[in-house]
């Protein structure tokens, strides 16, 4: 790393560099269904000072120097995610197409009907769950997950089924401070 240093006169700068969604951002890439440019307030600033060290005790000219700096990173950013979440026929215990990335049909099986000779299970006749059958978890958790925008099976298509805001809030001060001194 490295970093100025204080000479025999005091020297500072400042900087700042804003960037938002309001000038020269482009149309949301990331959402297809919405056109709108997501939020974002991104800001960097900071000032700089460096000099001699001198005091009514101690003169430090061409011996002892000092330089600070403090720096501040902030972002404020909407970002659009894709998710994958549970069709509406799932969360009515419909798994009738449910088919792996691979095209493969996933059968699901009856845990209430295990032979306790060879421990095989019956499936569920066209992989359907009665939904008097379905779990007090899975239906709080189907309450609330939001629902799909699109029909894709999430399990075998490549495209996400949901698409939301997600926040991305980032603060980030750096302080630096050097002192430098020179022997005779």
């Amino acid at each position: 790393m490295t970093t100025k240093s204080g000479t025999n006169q005091f020297h500072g700068s400042f900087f700042e560099t804003a960037r938002n969604n309001s000038i020269g951002v482009a149309k949301a890439r990331q959402d297809p269904y919405n056109l709108v440019a997501p939020h974002l307030v991104r800001n960097e600033f900071g000032a700089s000072v460096g000099g001699i060290l001198i005091s009514k005790i101690y003169d430090g000219k061409n011996r002892s120097f000092f330089f600070f700096a403090y720096e501040r990173f902030s972002n404020r950013q909407f970002a659009n995610e894709r998710e994958n979440v549970p069709t509406q026929a799932m969360r009515n215990g419909d798994f009738s197409g449910l088919i792996n990335s691979n095209g493969v049909y996933q059968q699901l099986y009856d845990g209430n009907t295990t032979n306790p000779v060879n421990y095989q299970r019956q499936p569920f006749p066209n992989n359907q769950i009665p939904v008097s059958r379905l779990s007090p978890l899975a239906k709080a958790l189907y309450a609330i997950s939001p629902l799909p925008m699109t029909r894709d099976n999430p399990l075998a298509s490549n495209a996400s089924n949901f698409t939301a805001p997600a926040v991305n809030n980032q603060t980030r001060p750096t302080i630096t401070f050097r002192l430098d001194h020179i022997s005779e």
